[in-house]
């Protein structure tokens, strides 16, 4: 089981990262290319258009700053459920998060979710 909750919280995260960060590679090197070609509609030379190198590792990295938080989350959350600090889920045995009930007659109580919600619904009221 520890296996498959690795791989849904760190696996698919880091996958994410990897295809973000491909993805703002290729961003930077096509707004070069509509740059170029913009410059070279306007002023009728052969001109190119080159960002500085610095874009071409700060929008990858911008891209895929969310799954790197993921990633980080995900780890926090691992390492608790493996000390005992975070329970298992009743119904799915992944690790479950802390969660304050933001609507019904709980309102503003603590109680632990699943981490798979909407997937999963389990919860444990606490106290």
């Amino acid at each position: 089981m520890e296996s498959q909750v690795k791989s849904k919280l760190i696996f698919r995260p880091f996958l994410i990262g990897i295809a973000s960060a491909i993805f703002g590679l290729l961003f930077v090197f096509l707004l070069e290319y509509l740059f170029t070609n913009m410059l070279q509609a306007v002023s009728k030379t052969e001109q190119q258009f080159h960002f500085p190198v610095a874009m071409y590792v700060a929008l990858p990295v911008v891209f895929s700053l969310p799954a790197i938080k993921a990633i980080a989350k995900n780890v926090l959350t691992l390492k608790s459920w493996k000390r005992g600090d975070a329970p298992s889920c009743p119904e799915c045995n992944f690790p479950m998060i802390e969660r304050v009930a933001k609507k019904g007659r709980f309102v503003g109580q603590s109680f632990w979710g699943c981490y798979r919600y909407p997937k999963c619904s389990g919860k444990i009221h606490i106290g």
